[in-house]
């Protein structure tokens, strides 16, 4: 080892050493039949194993002194800590004389990040049962160590407690509260300065989430604790918000619990920070009602022109409260937003919720935004270019096709806009309502004729979006399976001598019974004669996945095959015949090698 001279050396060591440092593996191997094997092995504390354990140990501890690879081998040692009792207490035991030996007694008890690491490997040992030094839990451990107790989420303690999420949250509360009684602007002082160098040593979800909620919590606790100093610590916790980020809508509606509108909108005015415009959305999305006057409404749509997409409130539901002064606010909102996402897409981000059926305004858009009611349409539109996809059920898209089918249309334009190749698997809202339309055949002929005219080679595709219609995701009724089958009935006999629209068709017709694609075929047999298009239209019966053998896939799809040959008994259709048992012989030699294949695999 060249203690850590040479950087990138030391790099890759740490990088072997957090593998080897593991004690469950895995290897993927492909097998004979197209299968994968897993294999899932473990390692166990044996003469063999141990020193070279000892010895990666060691080893890091000497790259650990490298101010530059010391944070790479604390993060080694914090995923080593963070799965020992998932990787069970003997290895953990074996480890933990090399631990003691060589890298623990090299730690900074002040260091905030050690102290935290050490404390987790404390707590896993003891869960483990695992004896060790007891002075480790008191060496490393200090007053902003015992406020991350107090901000961050301990699913120990809750499961100790035997409490629900709820519960726990309410118990966190009120023991937060009991800590934040008598405070002073001196304390808070120093408890987010603390808070602050706790943001600097967590990573990921503790910093990211958990040290966030925990703070926010804390800041309710206080409007309980101290609310004759409230707006002055929300004043002063502005100055660090710009590490922290919280949520403010909560604080913002404490605020207005205490402050006149006037002076809640001065608070957060003369501080400067980052997210200042994101505040200010949550003071006019929880501005008390009865104290709002046109000049808010004017200040609100002015507020949303000029802030940036992700500074905006989520839900456009507060936009209620603003009605008695301007009946016209949803539609001047809402087409803000959506002249401002033809720059900015995630302008639209709002709009979204608009046509979830939470939204106090579902189903009544076109009341609301009148005279302009090409608005909604484009608000939808909008909100579907985010590929959020939040019509899952089509509930929306169906009230808004209702008022005007075509639209329907420039929705598929927007989904070919978004992806090249559309298909089965596309997030796009359902269309099952289409066939309680009273003018079900015709609609559905059109919007499969624009499907086909938007890619000229989707008859070819087996998986178009056209054949999300007919998938079973639960139990159909037996009018929906009757318009079904009518469906391909009429729309064959009228359009069989277009041949790639038939094919367009029958990708569709896969999801249907053998019995019901069999008469489809009779169908367009009786009405097209011509062998080409016979030939062109693909009639087997294909399956693209199975598992085992795949003898009995291609015994069906033979059988299948011979029980079309009794449409071709006239001699209009000797070709037809002709090519119908050239794919049967083709299919019992498929059959003939696979029992072959099949025997050689299970010797």
């Amino acid at each position: 080892m060249d203690k850590g001279e040479n950087y990138l050396f030391g790099r890759l060591f740490i990088l072997i050493a957090n593998s080897f440092l593991k004690v469950e593996h895995q290897e993927h191997q492909w097998s004979s039949g197209d299968t994968i094997s897993i294999i899932t092995f473990r390692l166990f504390p044996d003469e063999q194993l141990l020193p070279l354990r000892e010895n990666i140990v060691s080893n890091m501890t000497i790259l650990a002194a490298n101010p530059e690879l010391e944070p790479f081998v604390l993060g080694c040692f914090r995923e080593y800590v963070g799965r020992i009792r998932r990787e069970g207490k003997e290895m953990a035991e074996a480890d933990l004389p090399f631990l003691e030996k060589h890298f623990i007694k090299t730690l900074n008890t002040k260091n905030i990040s050690n102290c935290l690491i050490m404390q987790d490997y404390c707590n896993h040992l003891e869960s483990l049962g695992l004896s060790f030094p007891k002075a480790w839990k008191e060496e490393f451990f200090n007053e902003t160590l015992e406020l991350s107790n107090l901000l961050l989420e301990d699913r120990h303690e809750r499961r100790m407690l035997d409490m629900g999420y709820e519960e726990y949250n309410q118990y966190r509360h009120k023991s937060l509260v009991e800590h934040f009684s008598g405070v002073s602007m001196n304390d808070f002082v120093d408890f987010i300065e603390k808070c602050k160098m706790l943001h600097q040593v967590l990573s990921g979800r503790d910093r990211d989430y958990s040290l966030k909620t925990g703070l926010e919590m804390c800041l309710r606790a206080l409007f309980e604790a101290a609310p004759e100093i409230y707006p002055e610590l929300v004043s002063k916790y502005l100055e660090y918000d710009d590490h922290f980020e919280i949520n403010p809508h909560f604080v913002v509606s404490n605020l207005f619990n205490i402050l006149s509108s006037s002076e809640v909108l001065s608070l957060l005015s003369n501080r400067k920070f980052r997210y200042k415009k994101l505040w200010l959305s949550a003071y006019f999305a929880q501005f008390p009602e009865e104290s709002i006057t046109k000049n808010e409404s004017v200040l609100l749509v002015e507020h949303i022109s000029n802030t940036p997409s992700n500074e905006l409130h989520g839900w456009l539901d507060y936009l209620d409260k603003y009605k008695h002064v301007d009946c016209e606010i949803y539609s001047k909102v809402v087409s803000v937003l959506v002249l401002k996402s033809n720059e900015d897409k995630n302008y639209a981000r709002p709009l979204e919720h608009l046509f979830s059926k939470q939204s106090t305004i579902f189903g009544k858009w076109f009341d609301e935004f009148l005279p302009d009611k090409e608005l909604v349409f484009d608000a939808y539109l909008a909100g579907f270019n985010l590929k959020r996809y939040w019509d899952y059920s089509g509930d929306a898209l169906k009230i808004l096709v209702n008022e005007n089918f075509n639209f329907l249309y420039r929705l598929i334009d927007q989904i070919y806009e978004n992806e090249k190749w559309p298909d089965l698997h596309t997030n796009m809202p359902e269309l099952f309502f289409l066939w309680e339309r009273e003018r079900y055949l015709e609609e559905i002929e059109g919007y499969a004729k624009y499907l086909q005219c938007k890619d000229e080679y989707s008859y070819r595709y087996r998986e178009n979006i056209f054949s999300k219609l007919f998938t079973k995701d639960k139990v159909e009724s037996e009018d929906i399976s009757l318009k079904k089958d009518t469906f391909f009935r009429v729309s064959i006999t009228k359009n069989a001598d277009d041949i790639k629209f038939i094919c367009f068709i029958f990708n569709a017709a896969q999801y249907l019974s053998e019995k019901s694609r069999r008469e489809l075929l009779g169908i367009f047999i009786n009405s097209n004669t011509k062998f080409k298009d016979f030939q062109t239209l693909d009639c087997e019966l294909t399956t693209r996945s199975w598992s085992g053998s795949l003898v009995p896939i291609l015994e069906r799809e033979k059988n299948f095959l011979e029980s079309l040959l009794p449409f071709f008994t006239s001699i209009k259709f000797l070709e037809h015949r002709s090519y119908v048992e050239k794919q049967i012989e083709d299919k019992l030699k498929s059959i003939e090698y696979e029992k072959k294949r099949d025997y050689l695999e299970s010797r």
